[in-house]
């Protein structure tokens, strides 16, 4: 409200509100509690979870907040 203008982005893995809103959220964890382990484990037709090969989630979620922050800022410079 004091600068309007400002451009912020925020994560919070499962929500800035709700049960789950403190816990921490990287990867991994993400990972186990969304479901992808099960789903990578059935898709491998293995017994044990397996996690993706590589950290997918914290790269994707870091590349949509910066694009998100910068089409602020283009639309900030446009719109005022």
């Amino acid at each position: 409200r004091l600068r309007p203008g400002i451009a912020y982005v925020s994560l919070s893995a499962y929500s800035h509100a709700g049960p789950w809103a403190q816990r921490r959220g990287f990867d991994s964890l993400v990972q186990t509690a969304s479901g992808f382990n099960d789903a990578e484990r059935k898709a491998a037709g293995k017994d044990e979870p397996r996690p993706l090969p590589a950290q997918a989630l914290d790269h994707a979620t870091g590349y949509f907040m910066a694009f998100a922050a910068m089409a602020a800022l283009t639309r900030r410079a446009r719109e005022g």
